[in-house]
Order: C-alpha cells, then structure tokens, then sequence
C-alpha cells in the first residue's frame, strides 16, 4: 500500500494571515524553486532505477526484518518521480506499507522526524541533497542522486592541481557527486597521476563503512567537517595544513565548508560548466559580517531561542545549554519553536532583541538583512555570552561541537561576574553576566520591562484607575461571529 502524507508547514514562505489559516489556495499557487543542480536529468537521459538506488534501497530494507512502516521523503524538486519510486519498491517489497512525504516542517535537506512519526514510520528513506546530520530517533538510509559528471575532465583539472603541489588537498564535493568520487581515483591512477597529496574526504551517512572507520579507531587520526570526514597523511597535522578541493556548485554546502575553514585555500571544480578556480575572499567579509552579529548579541537583553531542528541528535542538549549560558550572562530567553522560518512569524516577537537558531549547520547561516532583529548560530551566542570563550577567527556551523567532547566545547563557568565594556556599535555600557551590586526581589527586570515599554509608540490601554465607575457584570452575547443568537436569521 502507498500513502501520500503532506505537512501543512504553517505556511512556510508566506506572510501575514495565511501564516496560520487559509483555504489551502496558497500552498497550491506556491511556485517550486528549482535548483538546476539538484534537479535530476529527464527519463530518457538517465535509468530512474540508478539515479534513485532502487536495488541498494531494497537490499537496506531487506537487512530490518522487523519493519512494516516505510517514509519516502523527497523534495519539492523531485517529488514529480515520488509514486514511480514508492510502486517500485513497493512491488519488491510488497509486504511493506509505504507513504511519501513532501513540504518537510523544516529544510528539506534534513530529516522530517516529525512526520515520520505522524505515521509511527519504522524507517526512513530520504531522498535529495542533505546536510549529513546525525539522527538519533529513526534508522535512516540516504538516496543523493547522481548528478552528471565529465571523469576525464574532472580527472585532468585535478591533476594539474596536485602536480607539485607541497600542501595536501582534500577533496570534498556535493553530495550528489559521492556516486563518482571512487572512479574518478581509480581514473587518476590509471593515468599515472601523483594522488599523494589528494585525500578523499567520506560522508557521515548508514552506508558509509569508509566514514565509520575512519573514526572508531583513532579520533586523533581524522578530521571532521559538517558530515565530511577524512584521514590525515601526518598525525600532527591540524585543519589548516590542507587545502581544499570541491567538486559542485555555488550553494550553502560550499558556504559553510569555506567559513569552517576559513584559512585553507578553496579550490572549486564546476562539473555543470567544467571550470576550475580558486575562490576570492569574499569568506573574510563574511565573517567581519558575523563578527558585528556578535556584537549584537552582547549588546542584548532579550534573546529568542528558535528550535529549527527536532531530528537533529543533540538538539534538546545544545537547547538547555544554550538557556543556562544566557541566564549567567545576565539576559532573559524565551524558546520558541515556529515551523520553517520566515520574516511573519519572528516579527511577533517584538520584544526580542536578537534570535538564536537552533538547527543544522546549512541552515544555520540566516541573511538577518531580512528579519526584524538579527539571527545568530548557538557558536555566536556562546562567544557573545561566555567570557571564557574569545574570538579567534575559529568557526563551526555545527551546534553539536560545542558540547563535551566536540572541537570546540569548552565548559560554562560556574561563576560568571560582571564585566563591564562598551558596546562598539552604540557606544553604550554595557554588563555580561549577574551583577553582585543588584538588590534582590527582581529589579532588574522591572527595569528592563520599563524601558522598553517607554520606548514602544503603544504600550496598550490605559487602565484609568480610580477615574472611571465600576459597571456591574453584564450578559454577553453567544454564538458564533456569522451568527449570534440576537441578530436576526
């Protein structure tokens, strides 16, 4: 049996009312952006059976004995072949029951649990490019697509970087490339070509033995980078001893790859126009960008903690964390959770001064050009809050590093006493952590509320207290607003 389950995301990328109500019209009207890397070729360029893994898809299912629920999450961008693949496998594995899910509650690149669950899936199977975020809550099995790709050209565009070459270069590439990567090294070595100083990078994916490997034995061994791991050719090495070579297009991957990483050189390989470049430095402007949101949030008393992820291991870990830091550092947090983000909905929140995005490193990075008050990674309001913690020029879009045992984690302090500086955006002073000379019985938030009401342009009705008669208590109307019971039919 096959089922179609589709999640009304509370009207993901509208605005005003249809946010949270509407006939349905708008989701339909919705036009689909479509990636051109992400789109798959057409049927009669391309077996359907490949390009979607159908026969590995099935081996997986076969290994779960126990399963009867099977997931099918595709994106908008390859929804159109969802009933081909769920009757394809749905005919090798009859005795299974499989449903698709489309319009995720998040970003499609992550796993929709929440759906998933709706239904009480067993498994999951997810379908486009990802993020390569750790799951705790579903077995998961992860179908790229295959993406096209010149081997020769792409072989002789990598040689002619790794030939004399003294630094190393790890090779990374979008998702969809990961079907290829193995014969382009079988390629390279055909054609006699010097691969020492090449390392392949594996993904953080169930199939992955190479990536499972590679991290069990020796953690001192390997490095890793949002979902990328690879082992390194001298022990002492550190991350800024290799350089970098991706293989795919402009987007959030490369992005957030590039701000990680940020003092190794990228070299980028386009498969779609066959070009090869070394990239600017535009990453530096980047980071001044995010060094001024930081800023930001220093300067912040109210802070919006927004959930972006409820399939992400860790998430709740990183969320409570993220609480007790705030609170030593002398602000007050609300959590919020809203659904696929948008401008409408952060908007209501108008006493926020800054917003904290709980999600995965891809969507981490948010324009705050567009919302009414900044958005932050947990890594920025960990530099903006924890006075232990300095700005190095170090960065991770990855929430899960800064817990124990990640890269970057390093402990909340017991005690946090006041520092006092001034504000390089306004000029102002300003306090991070509980002040010692504060009276107690809540003072300080009185203050705070006060301020930022006598700053509002309405602060609500006046109450007129004492001026006005006290009205005796009386009968209202029932009903419903198209008809109460004393209007007339």
């Amino acid at each position: 049996m096959i089922s179609f389950y589709r999640i009304n995301s509370f009207g993901a990328g509208m605005s005003g009312d249809a946010s949270f109500y509407g006939d349905g019209a708008a989701s339909m009207q919705t036009k689909v952006a479509i990636n051109p890397q992400t789109v798959r070729p057409s049927l009669a360029d391309v077996n359907i059976d490949e390009f979607y893994e159908i026969s590995k898809s099935v081996e997986w299912l076969s290994s779960h004995t126990s399963i009867t629920k099977v997931a099918l999450q595709f994106p908008d961008d390859l929804l159109r072949d969802s009933v081909s693949i769920a009757t394809k496998l749905q005919s090798c594995l009859p005795h299974l029951t499989f449903f698709v899910l489309a319009d995720t509650s998040y970003g499609s690149c992550c796993v929709d649990f929440v759906a998933a669950q709706h239904y009480n899936a067993d498994v999951l199977i997810h379908y486009g490019s990802s993020c390569l975020s750790p799951t705790s809550n579903i077995p998961v099995w992860w179908v790229f697509g295959r993406a096209p790709l010149d081997v020769a050209d792409c072989c002789q565009h990598l040689t002619d970087m790794t030939t004399g070459r003294e630094k190393p270069l790890v090779l990374m590439f979008d998702v969809q490339y990961e079907y290829i990567i193995d014969e382009i090294f079988v390629k390279m070595r055909e054609c006699c070509s010097d691969i020492s100083k090449l390392v392949r990078s594996h993904l953080r994916t169930s199939a992955s033995s190479e990536f499972e490997n590679s991290t069990s034995e020796d953690n001192t061994s390997r490095l890793e980078v949002n979902g990328r791991s690879w082992c390194l050719l001298d022990a002492a090495h550190i991350m800024k001893d290799y350089d970098v070579v991706y293989i795919g297009t402009e987007g959030r991957t490369l992005t957030n790859l590039m701000m990680v990483m940020n003092t190794s050189q990228f070299h980028t390989y386009n498969p779609q126009t066959q070009a090869c470049r070394l990239e600017d430095i535009r990453i530096n402007k980047s980071l001044m960008k995010r060094f001024y949101l930081i800023e930001k949030a220093r300067d912040a008393n109210i802070v919006g903690i927004v959930v972006g992820t409820l399939a992400v291991r860790d998430y709740l870990v990183v969320h409570e964390r993220l609480k007790k830091l705030i609170k030593k550092a002398g602000k007050k947090s609300y959590s919020i959770i809203v659904g696929k983000l948008n401008t409408a909905k952060l908007a209501n929140f108008m006493e926020v001064d800054i917003f904290v995005l709980v999600s995965c490193p891809e969507n981490s990075l948010v324009d705050s050009a567009e919302f009414y008050r900044p958005v932050v990674t947990p890594f920025e309001m960990e530099l903006a809050c924890n006075t232990d913690r300095e700005w190095t020029g170090d960065y991770t879009t990855d929430f899960r590093s800064l817990l124990p045992g990640g890269d970057n984690f390093l402990p909340i302090p017991d005690t946090m006493q006041s520092q006092a500086d001034v504000s390089l955006i306004t000029g102002a002073m300003r306090h991070v952590g509980i002040r010692e000379d504060v009276a107690v019985g809540g003072q300080v938030a009185v203050r705070e509320t006060r301020e930022y009401l006598s700053a509002r342009t309405w602060t609500g009705l006046e109450q007129d207290l004492g001026k006005t008669p006290v009205q005796e208590v009386k009968q209202g109307q029932s009903g419903i607003a198209m008809g109460y019971e004393n209007e007339p039919c």
